[in-house]
């Protein structure tokens, strides 16, 4: 059997909405690294309720308390874990920040940095993101990228262009 790597565990949740959904893939990556010591739902949900902290430990208490059927379904806790600290429309925000993103004077890789993550929420195609993407690069970039004498394919190949 192969030896599990040593990692951190996540900073604790408090349940600030902003954090969520890096909270969470942060807990989905430790149960990925680590797939035997996390073998049934119950360690999973355990997992989870360790790493919470106020509210959200407020929250989760009364459900190990009172040995609540979330306790002992992974992705019953999930859904009602998002139900309560997550985005409820994840889509309509993620569309409304990446419209508002802007490179202004930051390097393209802290736009990169920003845009990149919006995109896993938007039920976009790789043209309509790629216009996007462009529409918030400065001006200087643009002029850049219209000296290449192929339009990109791709996000990952508009991206790359502007690295």
């Amino acid at each position: 059997m192969l030896k599990e790597p040593k990692i951190g565990l996540p900073m604790k949740f408090d349940g600030m909405r902003s954090q969520f959904k890096v909270f969470l893939n942060e807990v989905r990556l430790v149960i990925e690294i680590h797939p035997f010591r996390y073998l049934i739902d119950a360690s999973l949900v355990r997992l989870v309720g360790t790493l919470l902290s106020g509210t959200a430990l407020a929250w989760f208490a009364p459900l190990l308390e009172k040995e609540s059927p979330f306790i002992n379904n992974f992705e019953d806790f999930i859904t009602e874990f998002k139900a309560i600290f997550g985005y409820t429309d994840s889509v309509r925000m993620a569309i409304n920040k990446i419209q508002r993103l802007h490179q202004g004077d930051f390097p393209s890789s802290a736009y990169v940095a920003d845009f990149r993550p919006l995109t896993t929420d938007i039920p976009w195609d790789d043209q309509a993101l790629m216009e996007q993407f462009r529409y918030g690069l400065c001006n200087y970039v643009k002029d850049l990228l219209l000296t290449f004498p192929k339009e990109p394919k791709s996000l990952t190949e508009a991206i790359s262009r502007v690295m």
